[in-house]
């Protein structure tokens, strides 16, 4: 008996499930009424139209990207904007107080002002400590033959940079510092095609020496 109870409550259930070909009572309902659906915000929950700001919109929408350029003394553009953003204005400047809207950028030109204010921290950081310790700030490239395979070098150079810093000599005369990695393609002039990448590093070292 148990066991055909069981089986009988299973069967309601599946009976229950909306069926291949069946619409779902909710969206039949919506469908009657004819409400015109809108479009939620998963960050704010409010009911607004979504603008899409990735790259491909925006250079489909607006043409090639422009940057703006430094802003000179009388410029109305803020620095580090360019023709895809929302508001490119200066928030003092007169166009900007006529709308009052601040400056609003595009995400490329954000990620770049955001790198450029931790890149302004990190200086004043190294110059205080510069004048604290009383030791002096040099610039240091360092660089490998080149690769084909560009992460692969990246990764041996890092390796022989973390060697460096814990041997006596470094430890001796250099206190600290900042590490910058990057690197350049070497382009075949006939075809344009990458030949390898010389990978390097670049860095600002607090000591004497």
């Amino acid at each position: 008996m148990g066991k055909a109870r069981s089986d009988n409550i299973l069967l309601e259930k599946l009976s229950k499930q909306p069926q291949p070909n069946e619409i779902p009572p909710w969206i039949e309902a919506v469908l009657v009424a004819k409400v015109k659906p809108t479009l939620m915000s998963t960050i704010t929950s409010k009911g607004h139209s979504y603008e899409c700001e990735c790259s491909n919109c925006a250079e489909r929408e607006q043409g090639p990207r422009i940057p703006n350029g430094i802003p000179g003394p009388h410029s109305d553009h803020a620095g580090f904007t360019c023709n895809w953003c929302p508001n490119a204005l200066r928030p003092w400047s007169d166009q900007a107080q006529l709308d009052g809207a601040n400056t609003k950028r595009c995400k490329i030109d954000n990620r770049e002002i955001k790198a450029w204010q931790r890149a302004s921290e990190l200086a004043k950081l190294l110059i205080s400590k510069s004048e604290e310790y009383d030791r002096r700030l040099r610039f240091v490239t360092l660089s490998l033959p080149n690769f084909e395979c560009p992460r692969a070098g990246l990764a041996i150079l890092k390796k022989h940079i973390r060697n460096f810093r814990h041997t006596k000599q470094f430890q001796k005369k250099v206190l600290g510092g900042s590490d910058f990695y990057e690197w350049t393609e070497r382009i075949d002039p006939v075809t344009g095609d990458v030949l390898d990448y010389n990978v390097h590093y670049h860095g600002v070292w607090l000591g004497n020496y």
